[in-house]
Formats: C-alpha cells, sequence, structure tokens
C-alpha cells in the first residue's frame, strides 16, 4: 500500500478518535497480503508515521491523531492489557484527586492481567496485578479524563497502595479526606 494511502485511513481514523492500533486493528485497516502489510508499516514506522508503542508489543500509535500524550499513554495501557479490567490507581490515582502533591513519572495501572513495566515514547506505564472482582472495580472506579481508562476512588487506590504494600508516606491524610468528601457530594 502506498503511503499517501495509509495516510488518508490513519487520518479518518483519528477523526473518529481512533489512533492507537493492535496488530490486528492493523491487518483489518490494511487490506493486503501479509508480506505486502509487513513492508508497508515497516515502510510507515521508517518514515515516523507509526511509532511502535513499545518494542515488542505490537503496538503502533499514529502521532499525528492529535492527542495529548497522556491519552496517548493510557490509549497504550488499555491495548497492553487488553481483554483484562484495567484502572488507573496507585500514586497516578491519589496524585489525581491531590492526595498525594507529586506527579508520579509512571503511570500506574492495577489490571486483572499480567503485571509488567513498560516504556513508551509518552512515558511509563506499571502493571500491578490485582485479584478484586470486576463488580468492585466497575463499582468503586470512574471513568477518567481521558474517556478512556478508568481511575480509581481515592479509598480504593489507597486500599491498593496498602494492599500492594506501597509507600504511604507522600499521602497527605487531610486530603485524603477532604477528596472523599467532595466525592460524597459528588455521587
Amino acid at each position: 500500500m502506498k503511503s499517501a494511502v495509509a495516510v488518508d485511513l490513519l487520518e479518518k481514523m483519528a477523526k473518529d478518535g481512533k489512533y492507537v492500533y493492535s496488530t490486528p486493528d492493523l491487518r483489518m485497516l490494511f487490506t493486503e497480503s501479509e508480506r505486502t502489510r509487513i513492508g508497508t508499516l515497516e515502510r510507515l514506522v521508517g518514515k515516523g508515521i507509526l511509532v511502535r508503542a513499545t518494542e515488542a508489543s505490537g503496538i503502533y500509535v499514529y502521532p499525528d491523531g492529535r492527542s495529548e500524550g497522556s491519552r496517548i499513554r493510557h490509549q497504550v495501557a488499555l491495548m497492553l492489557r487488553q481483554g483484562h479490567y484495567s484502572y488507573i490507581s496507585l500514586e497516578s490515582s491519589l496524585s489525581a484527586y491531590g492526595v498525594i502533591d507529586q506527579i508520579p513519572a509512571v503511570l500506574t495501572v492495577m489490571t486483572t492481567g499480567r503485571e509488567g513495566k513498560f516504556t513508551t515514547p509518552w512515558g511509563r506505564i506499571e502493571f500491578v496485578h490485582t485479584e478484586r472482582s470486576p463488580v468492585d472495580i466497575l463499582t468503586r472506579a470512574r471513568r477518567g479524563p481521558d474517556g478512556n481508562l478508568d481511575i480509581a476512588l481515592p479509598d480504593m487506590a489507597l486500599e491498593d497502595m496498602k494492599r500492594t504494600k506501597r509507600d504511604l508516606s507522600l499521602v497527605d491524610w487531610e486530603m485524603y479526606q477532604e477528596a472523599l468528601e467532595e466525592l460524597e457530594e459528588f455521587l
């Protein structure tokens, strides 16, 4: 497939909010033989039109999809643990609620899938396994600011911190109480 045709397809998908792709996604988008598709992908990656999210994950990003880096990182996290329940928690969640006043360099994600750490061009992602039930996750996490990856409520994030034996010294307990009170009013 010619690069210009591929870019047109990627642009159309980006307008619909799709800019992160798995290998099967690209197989459906670029309907050509496997050999030709591999050549197309190599060419698009070589030209910087598509970027590999991680070295060996089979996930690609169309960076001209005009999305913010954090949103891309959240989409990549969802793709890396596709088929599992995953949600922002631990330090990332508590920081979002102002309970930890530092902005974590790593996006911390609880998942029913495998643990793992990934470095992407948009930042690092750490997956921590959880035994939480899907019902518990769905009732105690809310849709995140990016509209895709859910985020744990403060009490759930704190429980996750304790369960995984994370350092609680960064927690501002007064801000934690305020966050809980604000959520009670909102919910």
